[in-house]
């Protein structure tokens, strides 16, 4: 009697891996119709402005200054400084990676969740 032997299925994670490699993405194809649902949408409601060009009297400027081209002048007084920690106004700076703190117990959480590298050049 000869033994055969069979092709034996792996166990355990490494089964879930072959299983989860083999199975067909089904994520993607989701992703791709919805880009392409979302496409469609951008297209279809695009529509040009009507009254871009329109002057409705020769002494109005055709362009007016709106609230994203308007500029203010520089301030005369220095920023003030905030607390990273906390928010309140600072009065400490740290000397190794310069954050501003306002107390001992800002300071201290400071030096607790720093980065090692994170220092001034």
């Amino acid at each position: 009697m000869v033994m055969e032997r069979q092709k034996l299925r792996p166990r355990g994670s490494a089964a879930r891996k072959q299983e989860e490699w083999s199975a067909p993405s089904v994520s993607t194809e989701n992703e791709s119709r919805k880009r392409g649902i979302l496409e469609s949408l951008e297209m279809d409601n695009f529509q040009a402005d009507p009254h871009a060009e329109f002057t409705w009297h020769k002494s109005i400027p055709h362009k007016l200054s709106t609230g994203f081209n308007v500029q203010a002048p520089s301030s005369r007084i220095p920023p003030r400084k905030i607390c990273f920690i906390c928010g309140n106004t600072s009065r400490y700076t740290c000397p190794k990676c310069g954050i501003q703190h306002c107390s001992l117990e800002c300071n201290e959480l400071h030096k607790d969740t720093r980065s090692k590298w994170s220092y001034l050049q």
